[in-house]
């Protein structure tokens, strides 16, 4: 009888546990905050203090309301265009979720957000003056035409050596609405000039990376040294279920 009433005390303590840990997991905050972006672009120059990027982003979470003073500047990323940059931004709430999302920026990355061009040479009075002296000097001698042959010009020296960029892998599967983190998916970068945390600053990535459509994407991955000199690209199958 004993052993009977103790049966029954356990089986109704495990359906007691099921039911509250069944109860925690449904109300389990798995939803991260929400950024936003307005339409006030910010400009950025390289050096800078990052905070700037920060200017048009708030963020909101379900739970943990206003976490706008939570975010993160993720990275720097320039673009071939040489004026504007992608910049990723990092969020995280009370329940550790973690939320990114991309913008894209002005950037200078001159220092002083300023195009150098070649100074124009003009010729002095002086210079024209002698110039005319030699053709009227000329034109009493008859000479055979001659055809002058172009000098080369001589181009600037390159990188002897492209970077190289490898990849963990070339394909991932994701669900619907997780994140993509590009940075999980670098295997290495090398360059014979450049360390890799330089090459960390220039790594371009693009495609679609919206993991909120399903469907097989071509995510691009290449890099760019202080030479200008660019790496062959990379591609990483996504793929959103």
């Amino acid at each position: 009888m004993e052993s009977k009433k103790t049966t029954i005390l356990l089986a109704v303590l495990c359906i007691l546990l099921a039911g509250a840990t069944a109860f925690l997991y449904l109300t389990k905050d798995r939803q991260g905050p929400e950024i936003k972006f307005s339409a006030d672009i910010p400009s950025y120059t390289e050096g800078q203090d990052t905070a700037v990027l920060l200017t048009n982003v708030t963020a909101y979470d379900a739970k943990d309301n206003d976490v706008t003073n939570m975010v993160k500047v993720d990275s720097v990323t320039p673009l071939l265009d040489g004026v504007s940059a992608k910049v990723s931004y990092i969020v995280k709430d009370s329940s550790n979720n973690i939320t990114t999302a991309v913008q894209t920026v002005t950037y200078n990355g001159n220092g002083e957000g300023k195009i150098v061009k070649p100074e124009e040479t003009t010729a002095t009075p002086e210079e024209e003056d002698n110039t005319e002296d030699v053709a009227a000097e000329d034109e009493g001698t008859t000479e055979p035409e001659t055809t002058a042959t172009p000098t080369p010009t001589e181009t600037p020296a390159e990188d002897a050596t492209i970077p190289v960029l490898a990849l963990t892998q070339t394909a991932v599967t994701l669900k619907k609405g997780e994140t993509f983190r590009y940075y999980n998916y670098i295997k290495s970068m090398t360059d014979d000039k450049d360390s890799s945390d330089y090459l960390a600053q220039h790594i371009h990535v693009d495609g679609d990376t919206d993991t909120n459509s399903k469907g097989t994407k071509e995510v691009k991955y290449y890099l760019i040294d202080s030479d200008g000199n660019q790496s062959k690209t990379q591609t990483l199958t996504l793929t959103v279920q």
